[in-house]
């Protein structure tokens, strides 16, 4: 099984003028070629590297495409903020924390101190999974071969969000797919096939490790698609840029003076407060993105449904 062509990272960001490396995974042979496939923000790539020079125009995406010795293509988007950098976090932090010329902290601890922060900021956000603050689009596809129960999944891969099926090539020709338990993995016995109407299939998957599992086995050729949470980017570059959604980069700054000081055993309590105060501000405002509507519960009604008319099959994994 060829491995599906993938770009890294998904949905990056950075600031004008700032810097990205796309790199590329699967595909076939060892050669890739880089393009901007719709160049908003006037940027740049390097076709045999992969690195990314941001234009000057902000708040716009530019598509990064790779293209390999096969002929086959894959895409990234890479948006323009004007947002924090991660120059800027570390300034603001080192001021904060009164360590301006200091050389007790190198910059590189400032770096992860800084990281770690972010992380822990983004975790809080991929908590409102309702959401829906990070999600990688468009989704990861690929398709079955018949012969595979396993299938890799994003070399990026954080959270699952959703899995699809497509039974046609029309736009909405997708039937979502629900997980099974570990108890239930023996229980579906018959061939994997989906109704006439397309709008059914006993197909049911399942994270295991870095691999998506299929019960039963899927049938050769058909598209799956992924919604997935990515792990969050580091930020490596002074001019990478911090996504803080709302201004929330404070409670990143917050926490790492924390981090700072700890280590020179000095007083933390202003901004453990700061911290704690902030955290209170994230949780309330980050809940409910979408504020005109409530979030509702989905639908979970389930019938189990056999090959004939009327029959109930246990077992055979028909339901809707």
């Amino acid at each position: 099984m060829t491995a599906k062509l993938f770009v890294t990272p998904t949905n990056a960001k950075t600031s004008a003028g700032g810097l990205v490396t796309f790199r590329a995974s699967g595909g076939t042979g060892t050669g890739y070629t880089w393009s901007i496939t719709d160049n908003q923000s006037g940027g740049s790539i390097v076709a045999g590297t992969g690195v990314y020079t941001a234009g000057t125009r902000l708040g716009l995406e530019d598509t990064i495409q790779v293209t390999d010795s096969g002929g086959a293509t894959a895409s990234q988007v890479v948006r323009i903020i004007d947002g924090p950098t991660l120059l800027s976090i570390r300034t603001t932090a080192q001021q904060r924390s009164d360590m301006v010329n200091s050389t007790f902290i190198t910059d590189a601890e400032w770096n992860g101190y800084i990281n770690a922060s972010a992380k822990e900021l983004y975790g809080i956000l991929v908590q409102k999974y309702g959401d829906d603050y990070f999600a990688s689009l468009p989704p990861y596809t690929f398709v079955t071969d018949g012969t595979s129960d396993f299938y890799p999944l994003p070399s990026d891969f954080f959270k699952l969000l959703g899995v699809d099926l497509q039974y046609n090539n029309s736009p909405n020709g997708f039937v979502t797919l629900k997980p099974y338990m570990m108890p239930e993995r023996n229980n579906y016995g018959v061939p994997n096939m989906q109704t006439v109407y397309g709008r059914l299939t006993n197909l049911r998957y399942r994270i295991m490790g870095n691999r998506c599992c299929f019960i039963p086995r899927a049938a050769p050729a058909q598209t799956i698609r992924l919604f997935y949470v990515p792990r969050v980017t580091e930020l490596v570059l002074d001019t990478d840029v911090l996504d803080g959604v709302s201004g929330w980069e404070e409670y990143v700054i917050a926490d790492v003076c924390i981090k700072v000081l700890q280590k020179e055993e000095s007083d933390t309590a202003v901004f453990e407060r700061a911290k704690a105060g902030l955290l209170a501000r994230i949780e309330s405002e980050s809940a409910n993105r979408d504020a005109a509507n409530p979030i509702r519960i989905s639908d979970t009604a389930y019938q189990e449904i056999g090959w004939g008319i009327g029959s109930n099959w246990p077992g055979d994994g028909w339901g809707y």
